[in-house]
């Protein structure tokens, strides 16, 4: 019988890239002074290694293998119910503002999701990613790639426009992120994706949670993010242990 080995960066890219496809609405535009998540400083975290467990993947061609085990709102298994979002996963929970509306997320993916906005008109949308322990790639991984998804019109790297802070939230570790510019999320490799969206905004929290990092990322035209700005500072806040 033919082995398939597959090495922990290899497959924490495969997740890399599955989360860059899933993701929300897109943005872009000029750098502007904005408030704050409780307080946002501009540093970036040391990379976390975290482990890969390769037994989590089907292999092409390969015997059958147990699927990753499904959390509140994670997977077919633990699915809300239609026109739902879950309210916890990963082992820490979460409020979201009254004027969210919670929907059936896109993805089997997403733990949650949260648009914002008319409904007739331009909204944004919070999704939540929980993949278990040691998947999903590092907190730094994810930041880099999210803000990565961004184009600058100056011609900038967007990690030199991006606000990174990181904070301590109920408890929790938090990373923040706040970028603008032109969105581009869902871009294959090699290129060949949709046309960027400009003037979009990403708004981002990890929160390490008992059971691994939990991803809130919300993004849309800055118009929107712009008004969404207290309520998602009011999301972060209700991110707690659960």
């Amino acid at each position: 019988m033919r082995t398939l080995t597959l090495t922990a960066a290899v497959v924490t890219g495969m997740f890399a890239l599955l989360v860059a496809c899933d993701d929300p609405p897109p943005r872009g535009g000029p750098t502007r002074t904005r408030r704050t998540v409780d307080e946002r400083v501009s540093v970036k975290g040391p990379a976390r290694n975290d482990a890969v467990d390769l037994s989590q993947f089907q292999v092409p061609g390969g015997p059958p293998i147990v699927a990753p085990a499904a959390g509140p709102g994670v997977g077919p298994a633990g699915a809300p119910p239609p026109g739902t979002s879950a309210t916890a996963a990963g082992g820490v929970t979460w409020t979201a503002p009254d004027e969210w509306r919670a929907q059936a997320p896109s993805s089997n993916m997403r733990a949650a999701e949260f648009a914002f906005g008319e409904a007739s008109g331009p909204q944004a949308v919070m999704a939540v990613f929980f993949f278990g322990p040691g998947q999903g790639g590092s907190i730094d991984d994810n930041v880099q790639r999210w803000v990565g998804q961004f184009r600058q019109a100056d011609g900038r790297d967007s990690m030199q426009a991006a606000e990174i802070g990181h904070r301590q939230v109920n408890g929790l570790e938090m990373t923040l992120v706040d970028v603008t510019g032109a969105y581009e999320a869902g871009m294959g490799m090699g290129g060949g994706g949709p046309t960027p969206a400009s003037n979009q905004r990403l708004l981002a929290a990890i929160a390490v949670g008992p059971q691994g990092p939990v991803f809130f990322k919300m993004v849309g035209p800055v118009a929107v993010m712009d008004l969404a700005e207290p309520s998602f500072d009011e999301f972060v806040r209700s991110i707690r242990p659960e």
